[in-house]
């Protein structure tokens, strides 16, 4: 999603990363609640903010895309379970 500078961990190249090639579209997740919590944690600084950074870098990036979020999971247990976050459950839950 967020894309790799060179050099970040062994094997890693410069990629752009989903957020860079969705610029002025569309980003779909789709079984959002199976994303692990460290991950979702940085998506919410995406929605909030509207920059990220490539993994190995400093520098923020800008992200400029919607989003669109699909799960079949019960959100509100996962809530509970401390598997999903809150915060950004309430960021993403505009259309039922």
């Amino acid at each position: 999603m967020f894309g790799t500078v060179r050099g970040a961990f062994t094997g890693a190249v410069d990629s752009e990363g989903a957020f860079f090639r969705a610029n002025g579209g569309t980003l779909f997740f789709d079984e959002i609640a199976e994303i692990p919590t460290r991950i979702q944690a940085k998506l919410l600084t995406v929605i909030e903010n509207g920059t990220y950074r490539k993994v190995g870098s400093l520098d923020e990036q800008k992200a400029n895309a919607r989003f669109i979020f699909a799960t079949n999971a019960d959100i509100t247990s996962l809530i509970s379970q401390k598997l999903f976050l809150e915060d950004l459950f309430y960021r993403i839950n505009t259309i039922t």
